[in-house]
C-alpha cells in the first residue's frame, strides 16, 4: 500500500483547485493541508528557509507548496505524505509541472531506516503536525538521513507543541537556532554534528497496541498504531457506535474514516457480504488491512481497504 503511484496522470480529489503563493504554482483541494495560503507557519517555513542547493528530503509535504518552492533550487526532492489527499495534491502538481530536478512523491508517514541510504539528505524540512510519537520519531529519522553538517529546518504554531519539540531536538542534535517567531508560529534550525546518538525517539512510534472490542456477543482482539485516532484504548465512542450495529446480514457496508478498521470488521461478524473501508491516514490504512487479513476471511466477506478520503 505504500508504492509509489505514477506522476503522470491527474488524481481525482474533491475540491482541486490551482493556486499561486510568491511565485510558487501548487494544488489544493477540500480537506488539504500546508496551503500558504492559509497555513501562516507553511507561509513563514517558505519565506525564511528555502534551501539553495543540494538533496532534500520533505517530512509531512502538505499539499505540496513547500516541494514546489524547492524545486529550482535543490538537486533532488523527496516528498513524504501521511495524508493520501496532500499526496494527491502533489502528484497532480508534479503532473503539471516540468521539473528540473528527480522528485519522489511517496504516500507513507516516515521512511524506515535504510543503511544503504544514512546520511543522504543536506536539509529535512518538517512542517510539523499533531501527535507526540509521530514528532518525536521524525526527529530520530531526521538524524538519521542528514548528513554530517545537514540542517533539519522545523515550523509550527504553538499551540501545537513547537518549542517543547525544539527541547527535544536540541537533545538530539545537540544544537539549535531559532530564525524567526511570527504570528505566534516558531522556526528553528538543527544542525546534525553528531554521526551517533544514544536518543531514540523511534520506540514509542512502532509501537503496536492490542484492544478488545465486545459487542452483539461478539469479542475480538485488534491492534492500533500511533498515528491512529485512540490509538491507545478503544475509544468509547467507537464502542457506543458497535453496540448500536444492526444485523448486517446480506448487506454491504462503507466505512468512513475506518481507522484501524475495527468498526468494518465488526460489520463483517455481523453479517455483511462486503465492506469497503476508507480512510486518509496512510498508518491507518496498513493498519486496517493487517486486521482485516487476520480477522476477516474473504469467503464470508469480501473487503477492501483504501486511500481516500471520498468515496467515487
Amino acid at each position: 500500500m505504500t508504492d509509489q503511484l505514477p506522476s503522470s496522470v491527474l488524481f481525482p480529489v474533491s475540491g482541486l483547485t490551482s493556486q499561486s503563493y510568491s511565485g510558487i504554482s501548487y494544488h489544493r483541494s477540500d480537506g488539504c493541508t500546508g496551503d500558504p495560503l492559509q497555513d501562516p507557519a507553511m507561509a513563514l517555513l517558505l519565506k525564511e528557509c528555502p534551501p539553495t542547493s543540494g538533496k532534500v528530503l520533505i517530512v509531512e509535504g502538505g499539499c505540496g507548496a513547500l516541494a514546489g518552492g524547492c524545486l529550482n533550487h535543490c538537486d533532488f526532492l523527496e516528498v513524504y505524505n501521511s495524508s493520501y489527499e496532500n499526496y494527491c495534491c502533489f502528484a497532480n502538481t508534479l503532473a503539471l509541472s516540468n521539473s528540473p530536478i528527480p522528485v519522489k512523491n511517496i504516500p507513507i508517514d516516515l521512511p524506515t531506516l535504510n543503511k544503504d541510504r544514512e546520511s543522504t539528505f543536506d536539509f529535512v524540512l518538517f512542517r510539523i503536525i499533531p501527535g507526540t510519537a509521530f514528532l518525536n520519531a521524525a526527529l530520530s529519522v531526521a538524524h538519521f538521513y542528514l548528513k554530517p553538517k545537514g540542517n533539519l529546518i522545523l515550523c509550527g504554531h504553538k499551540k501545537e507543541g513547537i518549542k517543547s519539540l525544539e527541547k527535544r531536538a536540541k537533545k538530539l542534535f545537540g544544537n539549535n537556532s531559532t530564525l524567526q517567531a511570527k504570528s505566534h508560529c516558531r522556526l528553528a534550525l538543527f544542525q546534525k554534528q553528531q554521526s551517533d546518538t544514544s536518543v531514540d525517539y523511534l520506540a514509542d512510534y512502532q509501537a503496536a497496541y492490542t484492544h478488545s472490542l465486545s459487542a452483539h456477543n461478539i469479542s475480538f482482539d485488534y491492534i492500533s498504531k500511533p498515528g491512529i485516532f485512540s490509538c491507545k484504548r478503544t475509544d468509547p465512542g467507537t464502542q457506543l457506535l458497535a453496540e448500536q450495529f444492526p444485523d448486517f446480514s446480506n448487506k454491504k457496508v462503507l466505512d468512513l474514516a475506518c481507522g484501524s478498521g475495527v468498526l468494518g470488521i465488526l460489520a463483517a461478524k455481523l453479517g455483511a457480504v462486503a465492506v469497503t473501508a476508507l480512510d486518509n491516514n496512510i498508518t491507518a490504512i496498513q493498519t486496517a488491512e493487517q486486521n482485516f487479513k487476520t480477522l476477516v476471511t474473504t469467503e464470508d466477506c469480501k473487503w477492501n481497504v483504501l486511500h481516500s478520503s471520498i468515496y467515487c
